[in-house]
């Protein structure tokens, strides 16, 4: 028995209407409001979380009911239909092969839908990854703000671990969504509990008195007498010479001392070299004059703003090999050499240090000092290791000197600063590693720490030397080759 074509168009009809039947059971599968209850609702008010779920098992329904459509309409298109085949008669061939051919609107149904699904199917994924993500970063932030509140109501020792956990979490959330304002609120919250825990106190008033710029400037040592200040670049071995205004919180213009002594200068017998360290020497003992002291690779050299650069004489220099530090106490003269294992204290003498020295420690006395930086004298010696250490001696003899109660170890310590008890009553140790200035008791015992308020141009990463006028309430302060003053905050 023959097909008729209007079978066939029949057919192409069905087909068109099961593509059309498709697109409109996507759209209210889509788009069809769902109404529950009013203890529906409420239960999906407590969790943003299981309505975010809900929401992606509804769409994922809606895409399952769609791809199934889809599926079936492009199937009832491709696959052969038993009910078309017949007895095989003259000419059913020729018929069964039109039953296969698609129309060009059919052909644009389909182009249009596979798009369509592809799209769903990459946007549901996208929000579905947004909406883990989202639950991700709260999850990271409420943690982090529950270990904070904890660290509230503990032990120093125990707040900073949790705050050091809950800045860890903070720094997952912020690979997730950064720039958030939440998590530099609580960033800042924890570090101003930080400061309340460590006794830290910020200076507010820091400017920068000078920046030193000249290309392989290395500042080490800044010694400050009344109003005259003093400067050495090892780098390009030069003591710069500043005069501050009466209030000591800005420089006066330059005069031409501001370089007051460099390398391939002549002075006297000796051309200038290798600059190593300096200190303020007073008169005392049977030194009549108070002098800046220079130490020079070539011998020693003093400056008296009255009659300026001189040499001053300095017996057995042979004794030296690696200067890190010179100081001053009642007229002596002293210097510390880790690489000779040896600190020298120098007499004054009618022509400068021109006896032999001594060694400040008795010889049946075993010392290492291998790994000291630099040493400060009261009467007393400190001398600061690399390592954090301080090891105080009186008359040469170890004495106590417990270094306890920072919130910190000393890391990376650079220069520690002192002086007789009529002038400064602490000992301060400028901590490079740790971005701070330590004050101490003068049994080691931790006071407070000093450090640049946020937001300062100048963070204390690079501390080289300070000097502390505790009479004037000053602190001077070399970091990043540029010169500072700050106030010393009342306690």
């Amino acid at each position: 028995m023959a097909v008729e074509p209007a079978s066939f168009q029949e057919e192409e009809g069905d087909v068109e209407e099961g593509v059309k039947e498709l697109a409109s059971t996507a759209h209210e599968a889509a788009f069809k409001p769902h109404f529950r209850s009013d203890r529906e609702l409420d239960g999906d008010e407590s969790s943003v979380l299981g309505r975010a779920l809900r929401g992606f098992g509804a769409a994922l329904l809606t895409l399952i009911v769609f791809l199934g459509n889809g599926l079936k309409a492009v199937l009832s298109l491709v696959m052969p239909n038993v009910d078309h085949y017949t007895t095989p008669q003259a000419g059913m061939q020729a018929q069964r092969h039109r039953s296969w051919f698609l129309s060009w609107k059919t052909l644009l149904y389909i182009a249009l839908v596979i798009p369509l699904l592809v799209s769903i199917v990459a946007g549901i994924s996208y929000l579905q990854k947004g909406r883990m993500l989202e639950a991700e970063y709260q999850e990271l932030v409420t943690t982090a703000q529950n270990k904070f509140r904890q660290g509230q109501s503990v032990d120093a020792t125990a707040a900073f671990s949790l705050m050091n956990e809950a800045n860890a979490l903070l720094t997952q959330a912020e690979q997730i969504k950064p720039d958030q304002p939440e998590i530099a609120t609580l960033r800042t919250q924890m570090a101003d509990e930080a400061d309340k825990l460590g006794n830290v106190q910020r200076l507010y008033y820091l400017p920068q008195l000078r920046q030193y710029t000249d290309p392989g400037t290395d500042l080490k040592d800044i010694v400050v007498q009344g109003v005259e200040l003093y400067v050495l670049d090892t780098g390009n071995d030069r003591v710069y010479h500043h005069r501050l205004d009466d209030l000591g919180e800005s420089l006066l213009p330059d005069d031409d001392t501001l370089i007051l002594t460099a390398r391939g200068q002549a002075v006297d017998e000796i051309v200038v070299e290798d600059l190593l360290s300096m200190t303020w020497m007073p008169a005392g003992g049977s030194r009549q004059t108070s002098d800046l002291l220079v130490l020079n690779s070539t011998g020693l050299l003093e400056y008296h703003p009255n009659w300026g650069i001189t040499t001053s004489a300095l017996a057995s220099g042979d004794l030296l090999v690696a200067p890190v530090a010179v100081s001053s106490y009642f007229g002596n003269f002293y210097v510390l050499d880790p690489q000779a294992n040896t600190l020298l204290r120098y007499l004054p003498t009618v022509d400068g240090y021109s006896g032999s020295p001594e060694s400040y420690f008795p010889v049946e006395q075993a010392v290492n000092l291998t790994g000291a930086v630099d040493m400060a004298i009261d009467g007393a010696i400190y001398v600061l290791f690399r390592d954090g250490r301080i090891e105080k001696y009186l008359s040469g003899e170890p004495t106590e000197f417990n270094l306890a109660g920072l919130d910190k170890p000393l890391s990376n310590p650079v220069a520690i600063f002192t002086a007789p008890n009529e002038e400064v009553q602490h000992v301060y140790v400028a901590d490079a590693g740790n971005q701070r200035i330590v004050q101490l008791n003068k049994d080691g015992s931790f006071i407070r720490q000093f450090k640049p308020r946020s937001g300062e141009a100048v963070t204390f990463a690079n501390l080289q030397d300070i000097y502390v006028d505790e009479i004037g309430g000053r602190l001077y302060i070399l970091d990043s080759n540029s010169l500072y003053v700050g106030n010393i905050p009342t306690e």
